[in-house]
């Protein structure tokens, strides 16, 4: 393997398609096509005994290269994978971006993964127009949207209010006290100010906020404000970097706290961590997808997970290839290839370079159009089952995310923690079907149904209200019934490869389905943070609601103490004919 020395550049080839006899290929003698560079941006080096996570992304885009060896649709196009070491320093990234555009003329930019990499960056690319997709998530990368800028992964704006609902939510953490402890990085600090905010609005407030300086080891003043505090419930904002040092600290302190971490500490380097201090970490991210790492969940529960069908679902016995079955394969590909298990950041790398590659097949390979492709991508594949979707409203490719729990050397869904056994629910599912769509609608905890509304993009600005008068959410009940709802249901319904998700809430009376809907958000009330376009058919009222934004229609419909809510990337025609059918 290639040994990446500080500061230095490599280059990798891989010519997709080569000169064919068949029809579509390239006749000897033709035109030689010129070789499209494409720039990755990492950090390759090993701190505080951890692995950075270059080398996975490395390999997760030479592996999509190779895959795109094999269609149709790249036949007689060679691309290079040029690689750039950013060290994890701003003023290194930004000399090694200058040189992966005027010195090695590259289309366009994979990467950083560090926000403050990312955040030096931006300018640089932004002036030289070239787009970047980085995987750091910083939100000043996208607020307000950048054009030459995209996120493959998730926003910290969408994953720290995500995480504070988890615990409001999942843990019931209304009642506890929380704590925030975070890195004194710009990436701490954005996640610091997300999560501080989010739980304001449920009418909570941090009994502590405390900074920790990264790469350290002692860390015994910020375990004296911690422990002053009497935080049952710590959520840290911070990077894998400390994640092993942190965790010793705080059990060491006997603290007595529950840690919910950040995505910063989502990767597989941390397993090897667990007996010393990371056991029973809830973290942000996908590493129950981590191999090797079998959960047995037992008789049929329903778990925080819309991965495969965008919902709640109800999972049996192991989770493995037959659930997630993209991340398996993928999984496979990579072991094969490189002899080692995958890292999730190699997942994110593979989709992203996948999804770029698309976009410039979509604008013909005009590199100067290579924006206008990624804003047309709607629902890329992942290798998490989720969907990448661009569009000139956001440049935030990913909005969904799920909890996993580090416990005795293995990952398992944070959920199982909190899910719930299905036979206990009285409500049985059913099969909805409208012009040609087709799907099965399960039931579900009704304040996972608030959660899932709220999270998962139904209406641009949203159509459920964010405020405390939901009930604090307070976890779940004896009843199952929350802030008045009887009980709910979701799922997702195909037409082909078109998809179209549905909620559905029943609620105790008509006047408390619609205090849930927030009928005074418009576009025009979110300014100049966002590209606004309006289509004449949106609206908004007790009754019903239409929202446009990228392509995808999103609705409801009140039908007494009912509502159904719908969203998907179709016609606005089969959208409200599949929330008609919900009823």
């Amino acid at each position: 393997m290639m040994k990446m020395t500080s500061g230095k550049m490599v280059w990798f080839l891989l010519c997709v398609g080569m000169i064919s006899s068949g029809l579509g290929g390239v006749a000897a003698g033709a035109e030689e096509r010129e070789t499209i560079r494409i720039g990755l941006l990492g950090t390759f080096q090993v701190r505080m005994g951890v692995e950075m996570q270059g080398n996975d992304m490395r390999d997760g885009a030479l592996l999509a290269l190779e895959q795109a060896r094999n269609s149709d649709k790249f036949r007689g196009r060679s691309f290079e994978l040029v690689v750039a070491n950013d060290r994890g320093d701003p003023q290194q990234a930004v000399l090694q971006a200058k040189r992966l555009i005027e010195v090695e003329k590259v289309a366009a930019i994979l990467g950083p993964s560090n926000s403050s990499c990312a955040l030096a960056v931006a300018p640089v690319v932004s002036a030289a127009r070239i787009p970047m997709i980085t995987l750091a998530t910083h939100p000043a990368l996208t607020e307000p949207v950048q054009r030459y800028i995209f996120r493959g992964n998730m926003s910290d704006r969408d994953l720290g209010k995500i995480m504070v609902d988890y615990v409001m939510i999942m843990l019931g953490g209304g009642g506890e006290k929380v704590a925030i402890l975070h890195e004194d990085t710009p990436y701490g600090q954005a996640g610091m100010e997300v999560v501080s905010e989010r739980m304001r609005r449920h009418g909570a407030k941090p009994v502590a906020i405390v900074s920790y300086p990264s790469g350290k080891t002692d860390y015994s003043e910020q375990m004296k404000q911690l422990k002053q505090s009497g935080a049952k419930i710590i959520l840290v904002y911070g990077t894998m970097v400390d994640a092993q040092v942190l965790m010793q600290w705080i059990v060491g302190s006997n603290l007595g706290a529950r840690v919910v971490a950040s995505s910063g500490w989502e990767s597989y380097h941390l397993l090897a961590t667990v007996p010393m201090g990371l056991d029973g970490v809830v973290v942000a991210g996908y590493a129950h997808l981590l191999p090797d790492q079998i959960v047995y969940l037992g008789p049929p529960r329903i778990v925080l997970s819309p991965i495969a069908h965008g919902h709640y679902q109800v999972v049996t016995g192991d989770i493995d290839a037959d659930q997630f079955p993209t991340w398996a394969a993928f999984y496979k590909d990579f072991r094969s290839r490189y002899r080692r298990n995958p890292d999730l950041i190699a997942g994110y790398t593979y989709s992203n370079l996948l999804c770029l590659l698309e976009a410039m097949a979509r604008v013909n390979f005009d590199l100067n159009r290579i924006v206008e492709g990624l804003e047309a991508t709607q629902n890329f594949p992942t290798v998490f089952e989720h969907f990448l979707n661009y569009h000139d409203q956001n440049h935030d490719g990913m909005r969904y995310i799920n909890f996993s729990t580090y416990r005795e050397g293995r990952v398992e869904m944070a959920a199982k923690d909190k899910s719930l056994d299905a036979t206990k629910i009285r409500e049985r599912g059913f099969i909805l079907e409208a012009n040609g769509f087709r799907g099965e609608i399960s039931p579900m905890p009704p304040n996972a149904a608030a959660f899932f509304v709220l999270h998962m993009g139904f209406g641009y600005p949203l159509f459920m209200k964010e405020i405390r008068e939901m009930g604090l959410y307070g976890g779940f009940r004896s009843d199952y019934e929350f802030h008045g709802m009887k009980y709910a249901f979701s799922g997702t319904l195909t037409r082909g490869e078109e998809k179209i998700m549905v909620v559905k809430m029943a609620y105790r009376s008509p006047e408390l389905a619609i205090a849930t809907l927030d009928l005074e958000a418009s576009k025009e009330a979110l300014g100049d943070k966002t590209k606004v376009e309006r289509r004449p058919e949106e609206m908004r009222n007790a009754d019903q609601g239409i929202s446009y934004a990228g392509g995808e229609w999103s609705a409801y419909r009140r039908q007494g103490s009912t509502l159904v809510f719908a969203k998907g990337y179709v016609s606005l025609e089969d959208l409200l004919a599949v929330v008609d059918a919900a009823f």
